[in-house]
């Protein structure tokens, strides 16, 4: 598994645009799963996507959670799933 990282909004840089592509396809060739990391925007989550990145995270989702209530939400969730 490998991270990509946004720091900033690769828009304004055309550059880590091309960084960010070109890593992603590196990895993906390399069958990698790719891991998104930082993504606090919609545009953010668009380019994810469209470069099939498998794991995305960030403020857009969730702010930070402390361990336990990840441990409950968690568990909320797989009693969902199973139902």
């Amino acid at each position: 598994m490998a991270s990509i990282i946004f720091r900033e909004d690769y828009r304004e840089n055309n550059k880590r645009l091309k960084i960010i592509e070109s890593l992603s396809l590196m990895l993906k060739k390399l069958d990698f799963s790719v891991v998104a990391e930082g993504i606090e925007t919609e545009t953010q989550h668009q380019l994810c996507k469209k470069l099939n990145i498998d794991y995305l995270q960030g403020f857009l989702f969730s702010k930070p959670i402390p361990v336990n209530e990840i441990n409950l939400l968690l568990d909320d969730y797989s009693k969902k799933i199973s139902l």
